[in-house]
C-alpha cells in the first residue's frame, strides 16, 4: 500500500494482531472526524534522515468491549490521541495532546513525549516519558482515576490531578504541582532544570534499562 492513502488501505485490509509499518511521511484525516482505530493492531512509525512518521489528525483509539486484544502504537508523531478504551500501549511516540472525552481509559505509555496530558476520565500509567503540561478536565474531575508516573519528567503541571509519581523530575513549572499528588523519591529542580538536548532522541532510539533515567539536570 503506497501514498498518503496507504495507511487507510493497510488498516482496512488488516485483522486483529497484524502489524502495520508506516514510512516516514505525513498522514491526514481519513474523514472529517479524523482516524479511528477499532482493531487490535500494531501501528509502527519509521525513523529516517528525512524525518519521522507523522499523523496530523485526531486518532481515536476505540476497541469494542468484546475485543480483548490491545492496540499498540510505536514511533509515531500524533496530533491528538483520543482514548476510548483502556487496552492501549503507546511507546516512543510524540503526542501533542492525550485525552479521553467520554469513556474511562487506563492506557500504558512508555518512553513518550507528551505536549499536554488532560486528566479526567484518562488515568494512564506512564514510564520514562516527558510530560510538558497537564490539565484537569473540570467536567470530569469527580470521575478521575489515579495516574501513575515512574521515571518521568514533568516540565509544567497545574490543576488538582490525582497523581502517584515515583523517581520523577519536577522541573520548571511545578511550583503548582498539586497537593493531591503522592510523590516518592522525586527531584524537585524548580527553575534550575533543563532537559539535556538528546533526552527525547534517547527515548526513541535507545533502550532504557530499568532504573536508568534518560534525563539529567543541566544546572543546579
Amino acid at each position: 500500500f503506497y501514498g498518503t492513502t496507504g495507511f487507510e488501505a493497510a488498516y482496512n485490509a488488516a485483522s486483529d494482531g497484524d502489524v502495520i509499518t508506516l514510512p516516514a511521511q505525513t498522514y491526514y484525516n481519513w474523514d472529517n472526524d479524523g482516524i479511528t482505530i477499532k482493531k487490535a493492531v500494531t501501528i509502527k512509525g519509521t525513523h529516517s534522515d528525512g524525518g519521522r512518521t507523522k499523523i496530523q489528525a485526531n486518532v481515536y483509539l476505540s476497541l469494542p468491549q468484546s475485543n480483548t486484544g490491545t492496540i499498540y502504537l510505536e514511533g509515531l508523531d500524533i496530533f491528538d490521541m483520543v482514548f476510548e478504551c483502556s487496552n492501549v500501549n503507546v511507546s516512543k511516540c510524540n503526542v501533542e495532546t492525550m485525552f479521553s472525552p467520554s469513556k474511562s481509559s487506563s492506557p500504558t505509555i512508555i518512553r513518550c513525549q507528551i505536549g499536554r496530558l488532560v486528566f479526567g476520565l484518562l488515568s494512564p500509567t506512564i514510564f520514562n516519558s516527558v510530560i510538558k503540561d497537564t490539565w484537569m478536565n473540570d467536567d470530569q474531575a469527580q470521575q478521575a482515576g489515579t495516574t501513575t508516573c515512574v521515571n518521568c519528567v514533568f516540565d509544567y503541571t497545574i490543576g488538582s490531578e490525582k497523581l502517584f509519581v515515583m523517581n520523577c523530575i519536577l522541573a520548571f513549572g511545578c511550583a503548582t504541582f498539586p497537593s493531591t499528588a503522592t510523590p516518592m523519591f522525586c527531584l524537585d529542580c524548580g527553575s534550575s532544570f533543563q532537559l539535556i538536548p538528546d533526552a527525547y532522541s534517547r527515548l526513541n532510539n535507545k533502550e532504557v534499562t530499568p532504573g536508568e533515567n534518560p534525563y539529567e539536570p543541566n544546572t543546579y
